[in-house]
């Protein structure tokens, strides 16, 4: 309800209906009242149908299936499914499902190439490289006789800060000399082991300080590397990216901001004219002419008292009402939400590679473009 008369001119028309319903009114509610319910539920309607196509593509998010290792079994899971401690295998040109630390790569030169344009808005490449344990680790192989654990801080939304520890047991074993290249596929049913296992006290345990450079953000895409391994450490809304998706302020175009100007000029100049009939009309009911009228008819003239003038103040605020167009606002909403159809239906728009068109997530904004 807050959403929707946020605007002038629907907050004018309740605040209108309820007068109307307080004084003897010389119009009929239902005159103010289903006009203002029609505005609200068509604006609701609109809004509402775009809250569910965003929720639905939150769902294919959701349920986009990712290749896990937990407890040292290979597994087919949903994004949603991941917890903390799962080994995440990230093919070239899909989306990191969760926040995680990188532990093996493709790239000959132990890292990763990203882009966060779905984060920052940046499109250029960026590096995420191994932890220094790490470095030796090319395949799926290596990964069989990695022991460890991490130590990462609580989360929170900045996306360029992060501090943790890796300790493994013993050093990552050296390739053998037919390693990995950048072309070899991995078979991830080939991995049994379960790469969070807690030291023993006795194992001598190699150390490294973990940070931003070795960090996979949920969101980001994985480019010029055949796959990537990572371990989760922040998942669901412990994401950097669900961190900084906090309720903010309600948005308004350049060009709404310009009719709740006009309306409040509008809403200034109806005042005027209801002061004006009111103090025409004391007048006149002073005036000669008054004392010959029937007073059958008009009741005569007796001095006005402070509730007698509030009451006509506000009938004359009826009568004008109509001065400012309750209809503005649902032709707004429907020339928003057509215009957004222009979006998906235009072609030069489409993107071929993807077999996608256009999405408009929320009409509202559409003139700004």
């Amino acid at each position: 309800m807050f959403e929707q008369f946020r605007r002038i001119a629907n907050f004018y028309f309740l605040v209108a209906t309820i007068i109307v319903m307080c004084i003897n009114s010389p119009v009929s509610p239902w005159t103010s009242l289903l006009p203002l319910l029609f505005v609200v539920l068509v604006t609701a309607a609109k809004q509402g149908y775009e809250d569910f196509l965003r929720h639905r593509s939150d769902q294919e998010v959701n349920l986009a299936p990712v290749s896990v290792i937990r407890n040292g079994v290979s597994q087919e899971l949903t994004a949603e499914q991941i917890e903390v401690g799962d080994l995440v295998l990230v093919g070239c040109d899909q989306d990191v499902p969760c926040d995680m630390i990188l532990v093996a790569s493709s790239h000959c030169n132990a890292r990763c190439y990203v882009t966060t344009a779905n984060l920052d808005g940046e499109s250029n490449l960026k590096t995420v490289c191994l932890p220094v344990p790490l470095r030796r680790v090319r395949s799926a192989d290596q990964l069989l006789s990695v022991r460890g654990f991490m130590e990462c801080e609580q989360p929170h939304p900045d996306l360029y800060r992060f501090y943790g520890r890796l300790e493994l047991s013993q050093p990552v074993p050296a390739p053998p000399p037919s390693a990995t290249t950048s072309s070899q596929r991995i078979s991830i049913d080939s991995i049994t082991a379960r790469f969070s296992q807690v030291l023993e006290p006795e194992e001598e345990a190699l150390a490294a300080p973990l940070s931003a450079e070795h960090l996979l953000l949920k969101g980001a895409r994985l480019r010029n590397t055949e796959y990537a391994f990572g371990c989760a450490v922040y998942t669901g809304k412990d994401t950097k990216m669900a961190r900084n998706s906090v309720i903010t302020r309600n948005k308004f175009s350049s060009m709404e901001k310009s009719i709740n100007r006009l309306l409040l000029y509008a809403m200034t100049c109806l005042i005027v004219i209801v002061i004006t009939s009111v103090v025409g009309s004391t007048f006149y009911k002073k005036s000669e002419g008054m004392a010959k009228v029937n007073n059958a008819y008009l009741g005569g003239y007796e001095d006005l008292e402070t509730g007698e003038i509030i009451n006509e103040i506000l009938s004359y605020l009826i009568l004008y009402n109509y001065l400012i167009p309750i209809s503005l606002y649902v032709t707004i909403e429907m020339q928003k939400f057509l215009g957004s159809l222009f979006f998906t239906w235009d072609n030069q728009m489409y993107c071929i590679d993807s077999n996608r068109t256009a999405v408009c997530n929320s009409s509202d904004m559409n003139e700004e473009i």
